[in-house]
């Protein structure tokens, strides 16, 4: 069915907020942003003979808006990088910068990165200052606060890490830790709460289950899928012993795999968790390189919600940072979803999405 003209810029007024976020990611200022915003429109219009699929017309369109902004900033004689666009914060007050993963999700599909929440290195805090400044947030005292979080030692953090390279100059500093330890598994076995081991676990699976949701292939570091702690063993090694990031380089630890299956364990509840999404992963066709993939809006900085689409599957991926429950509503997705690991049906209104917890969720077919 073809577009009306009243559709149409329907469609450019409900998702125009957008485009001009995923353009502003990329550009200096709001009036770029707006100038290519506005080129997009024009281009959409244009080519709107080519949108086939009507549920993808928001990807579809922010697409073309960052591909505008892309070529204004090389007719400006600049050229962006990743490395140039606003950071995420991870303030004390999670702060979702959906703009950023907008530009990103509207990158050409060709481009395929390789996903990891942790390597063999040490976490640089190398956040966008600017942006963190226009937050109202002090970038020095913010970095402090997350290597201090990451180390233990920042008051209520469930984290268990250390510091790497610090400079008490400029108070600068990076983290060690494997993501078990650093989401709280370390410290909740250590004190037999199981509350916080719970809690722990689930936070290990929604870090990975947001990075399974991105575009790219996801990458376990090892040890990870077996919720290994960090290893201490390290400081007694006089060649290691100033060598920090050999805290999440220990040996891969073999009798865990006797709990691979145990789910009373946090390693089989982990390990059983990321395979359930790996199965999800290789299964459902809109996890393919080529889906479209955007951003949804859930009113609230502490929640991520992406969705992705490819042959006439839907999914939604909600995502909770904040140690609270979280109540969302997706007004512009209608009718019945089931979350794709357990089958429950939901309803994108008041949806309570648990503290540190996350939902997979696919469109009902009509």
């Amino acid at each position: 069915m073809e577009w009306t003209r009243e559709e149409f810029a329907a469609a450019v007024t409900e998702h125009g907020r957008r485009m001009f976020r995923a353009a502003r990611a990329v550009l200096d200022s709001d009036a770029d942003a707006e100038d290519a915003v506005s080129q997009a429109v024009l281009q959409a219009w244009q080519s709107l003979d080519g949108l086939k699929n009507r549920e993808a017309v928001r990807p579809w369109l922010v697409k073309i808006a960052v591909n505008c902004a892309y070529a204004q900033r090389r007719r400006q004689g600049r050229v962006v990088y990743l490395d140039d666009l606003p950071q995420e914060p991870a303030a004390r007050e999670t702060i979702c910068h959906d703009g950023l993963w907008e530009a990103v999700c509207a990158l050409p599909k060709d481009f395929l990165f390789l996903n990891y929440l942790r390597c063999h290195d040490d976490i640089g805090w190398g956040l966008n200052e600017d942006y963190g400044r226009a937050l109202g947030i002090d970038p020095v005292a913010h970095k402090k606060y997350l290597y201090e979080f990451f180390e233990g030692s920042f008051p209520g953090s469930f984290a268990r890490g250390e510091r790497y390279n610090y400079n008490p100059a400029t108070q600068d500093a990076r983290t060690c830790g494997t993501t078990a330890s650093l989401c709280g598994i370390e410290k909740a076995g250590f004190e037999h709460d199981p509350a916080a081991m719970e809690r722990a676990v689930r936070f290990d699976l929604t870090l990975h289950a947001m990075m399974f949701m991105q575009t790219g292939l996801p990458l376990l570091y090892s040890g990870d899928e077996l919720a290994q702690v960090n290893d201490y063993c390290y400081k007694d090694d006089p060649k290691k012993a100033e060598d920090s990031r050999y805290l999440h380089r220990g040996k891969f630890r073999w009798d865990l795999e006797d709990h691979a299956h145990d789910l009373s364990t946090p390693e089989g509840q982990v390990f059983c968790g990321l395979n359930a999404l790996n199965a999800l992963r290789k299964t459902n066709a809109a996890f393919c390189a080529r889906a479209d993939v955007w951003t949804l809006d859930t009113g609230d900085n502490g929640l991520l919600a992406i969705g992705r689409y490819f042959e006439g599957q839907k999914i939604i991926g909600i995502f909770n940072f904040t140690p609270w429950d979280k109540t969302v509503t997706f007004p512009h997705d209608p009718g019945e979803f089931a979350d794709m690991l357990t089958g429950e049906p939901y309803i994108l209104r008041d949806l309570t999405v648990p503290a540190y917890g996350f939902y997979y969720l696919e469109q009902s077919q009509s």
